[in-house]
């Protein structure tokens, strides 16, 4: 009887043990996704920011054009500018994405001590 409560007093251990990794490995994982969307809120932020800043600029440039073909040139380079903002900015987010699931995966591994 000893031999089985000795036996039954481990396995619960063993769970309690394995449920508290897990509940820190998950901590671990919800703070490196939390820490990721801060940072890509803030990238959003940045990234509206400078579009609002080049869609003042190209407005004033365009409401200043001294003909049909200067507004379109002006409007061309706009349309070219934020296309390839947009491509930096999705390439900065997919950098940001792939490091922070690099660093949950990181949280996965075992412990190497």
């Amino acid at each position: 009887m000893n031999a089985m409560l000795g036996t039954a007093s481990r396995a619960m251990q063993e769970a309690a043990r394995r449920t508290n990794e897990n509940l820190e490995l998950m901590k671990r994982l919800a703070e490196t996704m939390a820490a990721g969307a801060r940072e890509a809120s803030s990238e959003i932020a940045e990234w509206t920011r400078q579009a609002s800043e080049r869609q003042k600029e190209a407005t004033h440039q365009i409401t200043q054009a001294r003909s049909l073909d200067e507004a379109l040139e002006f409007q061309n380079r706009y349309i070219r500018e934020n296309l390839q903002a947009l491509l930096d900015f999705s390439a900065k987010v997919s950098r940001l994405s792939a490091e922070k699931a690099s660093e949950a995966s990181g949280h996965l591994e075992p412990d190497r001590g």
